[in-house]
């Protein structure tokens, strides 16, 4: 049923039962969108354990950080660029390097 027909008390339990069929439907895809946000969770939690410790910014370069765990779960584990062409690979492999330099340039300016 669609959510705009729902009233607003009605709207968590559609969430949760159409969580439920995915999950019945498919565990194993299930399964990996949760490690994604394991992954995910893991750079926020980062971000706030390290900022009392550390600069605002250094913090916030930890919380960043996680989607370098992802593209790393996805090249080496998953090999999700097996077969694809040398074009997508560049493009991927330049904008990991502008991610890593971003955060490498933003933990410099902290100093």
């Amino acid at each position: 049923e669609p959510l705009a027909d729902l009233s607003i008390s009605r709207i968590p339990g559609a969430i949760l039962r159409h969580f439920y069929h995915s999950v019945q439907k498919a565990p194993r895809a299930t399964f990996w969108n949760a490690m994604a946000g394991i992954c995910t969770g893991t750079g926020w939690f980062l971000f706030q354990v390290g900022t009392p410790v550390v600069s605002r910014a250094v913090g916030f370069i930890f919380g960043c950080s996680s989607p370098l765990t992802c593209i790393f779960f996805g090249i080496f584990i998953f090999h999700e660029f097996h077969g694809q062409p040398l074009r997508a690979k560049l493009y991927s492999a330049l904008a990991t390097v502008f991610f890593v330099a971003a955060m490498v340039l933003m933990s410099i300016a902290s100093v």
